[in-house]
C-alpha cells in the first residue's frame, strides 16, 4: 500500500496586478507541510511552497541554522532572470525532511540536496531534487484535491 500525503491550495491576492487588472482576482499557489531535522529532533511543522519549476528546495536562513547540515558549496539561486543582480546567494548542501499532512500521513526520511539561502527574504520551497522526484504528484485545482504518492 502506498501512501498518500494531502496538499492545499491557497488564493493570494495581488495588489498591485489588481490595480493593473481590475478582473485578475487571486493567485493559486500549491502548499505542502514538511519537517526538517535538527540537533535536537525534527523541527515543528512548516508549510512549503510546492513549485513543480523549481530544480532545488529552498530553505531560509533562519531556519536552516538549526538544521543538521552538510555544506557542500557556495552558489546562487537563479530564476527566470539570468541577470547577476537578480540572484540570491546561497549556499548549497544537504539535509534531511519529510512531507507531512493533518491527518497524520507522512513521507519516509528524505535527504535532500537543496539550497540553503543566506537571506530570510525567500519562502520555504520544495522542489524536484530529492523529493518530488520521489513521488507521484497529482492535483486537480477545479476539484480542491492535491497529494504526493509515495513510491
Amino acid at each position: 500500500m502506498s501512501t498518500k500525503i494531502k496538499f492545499w491550495f491557497e488564493k493570494i491576492p495581488s495588489p498591485v496586478l489588481e490595480e493593473k487588472i481590475p478582473d485578475i482576482g487571486t493567485l493559486t499557489r500549491l502548499f505542502c507541510t514538511i519537517k526538517m531535522k535538527s540537533g535536537n529532533g525534527w523541527s515543528d511543522s512548516l508549510n512549503a511552497i510546492l513549485d513543480t519549476g523549481a530544480p532545488f528546495s529552498v530553505i531560509p536562513l533562519d531556519i536552516w541554522t538549526d538544521l543538521e547540515t552538510k555544506i557542500i558549496t557556495e552558489h546562487e539561486i537563479r530564476g527566470i532572470n539570468p541577470r547577476k543582480e537578480c540572484t540570491l546567494p546561497a549556499l548549497i548542501g544537504k539535509t534531511k525532511c519529510i512531507l507531512l499532512d493533518e491527518e497524520g500521513n507522512q513521507s519516509k526520511e528524505l535527504e535532500i540536496l537543496c539550497y540553503f539561502a543566506l537571506s530570510n527574504l525567500v519562502p520555504i520551497i520544495v522542489g524536484f531534487k530529492d523529493i518530488l522526484e520521489n513521488f507521484r504528484i497529482c492535483f486537480n485545482y477545479k476539484d480542491n484535491t492535491a497529494f504526493a504518492e509515495e513510491r
